[in-house]
């Protein structure tokens, strides 16, 4: 049963990284909007579109290991979003254009705090679900 608590870990620390990639989305993201930075957009938006790829692959990863180890509610949680960000990748609109960001910036920000208002609670989840674990055994 051990391998159950290390699996719990290795979830938080893969949530807390999708935590992060997002925020900082968020904060190069501002970055790009703010109209007196001098930052160079072309090198924010490939930091932003690895970040999401990134955030892509570790999700889908996460939600891989739920469906192998039988964790049928975190599963179907994270699935959902997998099917989202699939669709995306397939359509070719997960990353960001440069040519076209200046005009959707409050589209990609809302995007944004959408997708951290799904991982906290997730977060929150999976906490709950390592501490029930651990108070069982």
């Amino acid at each position: 049963m051990v391998w159950v608590a290390v699996l719990w870990i290795i979830f938080l620390i893969m949530n807390v990284l999708i935590i992060i990639s997002n925020v900082f989305q968020l904060v190069f993201l501002a970055e790009l909007e703010d109209r007196y930075n001098y930052r160079n957009p072309y090198e924010t938006s490939t930091l932003i579109n690895n970040l999401v790829v990134f955030e892509m692959v570790l999700h889908g990863v996460c939600c891989g290991i739920f469906l192998v180890t039988g964790h049928w509610f975190m599963f179907q949680l994270t699935f959902t979003f997998v099917i989202y960000n699939t669709i995306l990748f397939f359509n070719g609109q997960h990353l960001i254009d440069v040519t076209t960001l200046f005009g959707s910036f409050k589209a990609k920000t809302t995007y944004q705090f959408v997708k951290l208002a799904f991982y906290w609670p997730l977060l929150v989840v999976v906490i709950d679900r390592m501490v029930t674990w651990a108070w069982s055994t």
